[in-house]
């Protein structure tokens, strides 16, 4: 319903990306629903990306942004990101991907580069500091209960 009712070529969602508060959630149970036992997530501008075109676009930065720098955002729509659902889940992949060969090469190096941080304070600065954007900071908010049954 919601592509058949747009009037536009494409457009951004708003990204949303959960995150566990350790010190008053306990680890993920992924046989129950991730949400219902989630209340923290914070505004991840990385993630409030075109989802959904119409046309052929020119991508950059991992399908962030689209090459011309236009967006055409709905907050109605939106994309919720799991990455740090988990800390030690997250910290566990993080650890296997630095056992994969990396691409250092076209000016990616900093590109992903979260995939990476496993020691202890560095992992932890980065799980519950670091936004995706400098210029923001990470401020979690508590997921409304209306979202609580959805994922």
């Amino acid at each position: 319903d919601y592509i058949d009712s747009m009037t536009t070529d494409y457009v951004n969602c708003r990204g949303v990306e959960v995150i566990h508060m350790r010190d008053e959630e306990p680890p993920i149970d992924l046989s129950r629903p991730i949400l219902e036992q989630r209340n923290w997530w914070f505004r991840n501008y990385n993630y409030s990306k075109p989802l959904i075109s119409r046309i052929p676009m020119n991508w950059v930065n991992g399908f962030h942004y689209r090459e011309d720098g236009t967006s055409n955002q709905d907050i109605g729509l939106n994309l919720i990101h799991l990455h740090r659902m988990d800390y030690d889940v997250c910290r566990a992949r993080h650890r296997f991907r630095t056992s994969l060969e990396w691409n250092t090469e076209g000016g990616l190096t900093r590109s992903g580069y979260q995939n990476r941080i496993v020691e202890r304070d560095e992992f932890d600065d980065w799980f519950y500091n670091d936004s995706g954007n400098h210029e923001i900071p990470l401020q979690p908010r508590k997921i409304p209960k209306h979202w609580k049954s959805v994922v």
